[in-house]
């Protein structure tokens, strides 16, 4: 799905380039408000990150990008919104990787077909996942958490943003690496999945770490390990993945933009500038990875890591 979805934005730019080449700023776009549509719930690393990126590229357009919180299902709900828009450029969608690749894996599939609905614009980010639980938890490693599963299947419980998204799937894959059976509790967002996780309505989350940071610095959550392929600078003291004995367990969600736009290179030149630095400055930016290539998305990628 994904490769086929790359395949077409490929054909797309190749034959915009030469036609379309220096003339975004000829044709005076935007010439109106830009939608950027972040398909999760306000107050997740999705929403904080599509934020900081709105602001930039308010900057570099010249026009105000407003962004819309649609959540649930993982982002699917979202996602449609935005397949249902006009193919004018003005509607944008800032989601992870799994509104795309999960699609018709979705219960139900989802309505929509990445590959023929959406134009991929600009990959922006990565962050590494943290495996986070309470600081009052208990548990103070991660084979901690996970002896208490296996004596008990299904007493343990895990949030998500949602069913399908990049933290359900990478607690399930946790689940399928270590033999041990956890509950999952979606919800329409990271924000709303953290909160539950700091209340003791859940056992514990994977999250990205730029959203879970704060709490993990004011000590009401710690980390038991992360699945970067090294250690964290800011959180020396906890693991990776590979070192628990887990290597297959290494999931690090990626961002980007895409549209309905049927002409996506007049896109470039903005995007382009709008990442040279650090959007957001105030926010804790070096928790975040820069993808150092932003257009155009090679065609044999199948993945959007950085």
């Amino acid at each position: 799905m994904l490769a086929r979805y790359f395949l077409k934005y490929a054909k797309y730019s190749s034959l915009a380039l030469v036609a379309l080449a220096g003339s975004a700023t000829a044709e005076g776009y935007p010439e109106r408000v830009v939608r950027m549509v972040v398909p999760f719930a306000a107050g997740g690393g999705t929403d904080v990150l599509g934020r900081a990126f709105a602001k930039e590229l308010t900057e570099a357009f010249g026009q105000n990008v407003i962004v819309e919180n649609i959540g649930g299902a993982a982002g699917f709900i979202g996602t449609q919104d935005v397949v249902r828009s006009d193919a004018d450029g003005y509607t944008l969608l800032f989601a992870p990787t799994a509104p795309y690749t999960m699609a018709e894996h979705a219960t139900p599939p989802a309505t929509y077909d990445p590959a023929e609905d959406l134009i991929p614009v600009a990959r922006i980010a990565a962050q590494p996942i943290l495996f986070s639980v309470r600081s009052d938890s208990g548990f103070d490693t991660l084979a901690d958490f996970l002896a208490v599963a296996k004596d008990d299947p299904g007493y343990l419980s895990f949030s998500s943003s949602g069913a399908g998204g990049e933290m359900h799937l990478t607690g399930e894959k946790l689940k399928q690496a270590s033999g041990v059976d956890l509950l999952h509790v979606g919800y329409r967002g990271g924000g709303p999945a953290i909160l539950a996780l700091v209340s003791g309505e859940v056992d514990m989350m994977p999250v990205v770490t730029g959203s879970i940071m704060a709490y993990i610095q004011d000590g009401s959550v710690k980390a038991l390990a992360t699945t970067a392929p090294e250690r964290l600078e800011k959180l020396p003291d906890v693991p990776t993945m590979t070192e628990l004995g887990y290597p297959e367990v290494d999931h690090i969600p990626s961002w980007g933009y895409s549209s309905r736009l049927a002409r996506p290179t007049r896109w470039s030149q903005f995007f382009k500038r709008s990442v040279k630095r650090p959007p957001h400055r105030s926010h804790s930016w070096n928790t975040w990875t820069l993808c150092r290539s932003v257009l155009p998305i090679c065609p044999e990628q199948t993945s959007w890591r950085c």
